[in-house]
């Protein structure tokens, strides 16, 4: 079947420590147009690209260029402008915005918690919650310096600062540097739950400022600071030819009624061509806690691919926040992916998805506020999130994967039963790395049920 198939996409996908999900896709291909603002090369060898995903954590705001989908804009406008710089182009449905960072008290970061997004919080706790955040985290933060000066006088703050400097301070830096030295040739990079300080950080990284442009949502969430991103390869995709259709995706979204626990930035999606003119849906989208959002998006960005004009082919990466063993109010795995292949989509974990094949494995302590998900070292298997949370999907009729596999030490290596993150890695999902091949026309499976394992 690979002779007959003219590419091959190589595709991962890592959460990482704040949900920082990677989807990378490499495509090998004999010939590859190398796209640049007004210039174009041809290079007539196999080279490989990829498509990736990846995500951040909490920070500034930056420069970032923002595509508008406009639903009564012809999309072939933008051909005829696709020569010109993007800087002067006036036709290109791309709008270009600038965010200036800020000067803010502390107590200005902290937001409403919103009900709907966790509705073990009720309405009358929801509108009062900023003073209760304030009220809560004083006592908190007391008690744990009182308990830690009892314990462990002399020793604890060494240790905590040791690990705020590998997992929040160095996290971006790090997170950039698994990009660049195990996953650097990506087409696509799919981010979740992005602070605008990584999009700063990544603009102003070398090897990722050569390679892609930095797209954003039109709507972003400054105030939580957590938005999904997409970065697309300068010289795989092409640009001008994007168009975002995040809009069309929450509208197909609203049509069933129901509240879904989904905010700005959680889900991005963009129609865009590859330099051999194939039409395809990028999709990046970060679940809620209980995965309750997971099957109402993943339905509604399946229609929203029928409604598009002519064949795309449907790459989404996600975490999709499933359980092994699943509750009326955590979804489980199964059922997700009982879904997920009767709308005719296929996993990179084949036809049958194992339960137990886990994308998490980390445990709360009870030094952090969470204390209802806090387990002592002896309950962490029980207790804590050790969970098949992490896929890339796509329509069985487009690809066929040719195996996964996983990473939890930032050097595409997996070991079992480690808990992660840790201070060399960053993330608390696996990075999922798995090989497609696009089918052709005559090479597309049939519809029938995927038996295999």
């Amino acid at each position: 079947m690979i002779a007959n198939v003219p590419v091959l996409f190589d595709v991962c996908l890592c959460v990482h420590a704040r949900a920082c999900v990677l989807v990378l896709v490499e495509i090998y291909s004999s010939a590859i147009k190398r796209v640049f603002v007004n210039k174009i090369e041809t290079y007539p060898v196999l080279v490989p690209n990829r498509i990736s995903i990846i995500d951040a954590t909490n920070s500034n705001i930056s420069d970032i260029i923002s595509i508008s989908h406009h639903p009564h804009q012809s999309t072939s406008s933008s051909s005829s402008s696709s020569s010109s710089s993007p800087s002067t182009s006036t036709s290109s449905p791309r709008s270009c915005w600038l965010c200036c960072t800020e000067e803010r008290k502390v107590a200005q970061l902290l937001t409403k918690i919103n009900h709907f997004k966790y509705p073990a919080l009720s309405q009358d706790e929801s509108r009062i919650s900023l003073p209760l955040q304030t009220i809560a985290i004083a006592i908190f933060d007391s008690i744990l310096v009182h308990m830690m000066q009892r314990v462990s006088p002399g020793k604890w703050h060494e240790l905590r600062t040791t690990m705020c400097r590998s997992l929040n301070k160095n996290k971006t830096p790090r997170t950039l540097e698994i990009l660049r030295t195990e996953y650097g040739q990506n087409d696509i990079i799919f981010i979740q739950e992005a602070s605008s300080a990584f999009v700063l950080a990544a603009s102003r990284d070398d090897h990722i400022s050569a390679e892609y442009h930095v797209v954003s949502p039109a709507r972003m969430d400054p105030k939580r600071d957590q938005n999904s991103l997409i970065f697309l390869r300068r010289r795989s995709f092409k640009f001008h030819s994007m168009r975002e259709i995040t809009e069309i995706v929450k509208e197909e979204l609203s049509k069933n009624g129901e509240k879904v626990p989904v905010s700005d930035g959680d889900i991005f999606a963009i129609r865009a061509l590859d330099n051999f003119g194939r039409k395809y849906i990028l999709a990046s989208f970060h679940g809620d806690t209980n995965g309750l959002a997971t099957i109402p998006v993943v339905s509604a960005v399946d229609k929203s691919v029928m409604k598009m004009e002519g064949r795309h082919r449907l790459i989404f990466g996600l975490d999709a926040n499933t359980y092994e063993r699943g509750s009326r109010k955590r979804q489980d795995m199964n059922e997700f992916v009982q879904h997920y292949r009767y709308l005719g989509i296929r996993s990179c974990w084949g036809g049958r998805p194992k339960a137990n094949n886990y994308t998490t494995y980390n445990a709360r302590t009870y030094l952090q506020p969470q204390l209802n998900k806090a387990s002592k070292k002896s309950e962490f298997v029980e207790k804590g999130d050790r969970n098949p949370k992490d896929f890339i999907l796509f329509y069985k009729g487009d690809f066929q994967e040719f195996g996964t596999t996983k990473d939890n030490t930032g050097n595409k290596k997996y070991i079992e039963d480690m808990v992660f993150p840790t201070l060399a890695f960053p993330s608390d999902h696996a990075v999922l790395s798995t090989t497609l091949a696009i089918l052709k026309d005559d090479d597309r499976q049939d519809d029938g049920d995927d038996d295999d394992e």
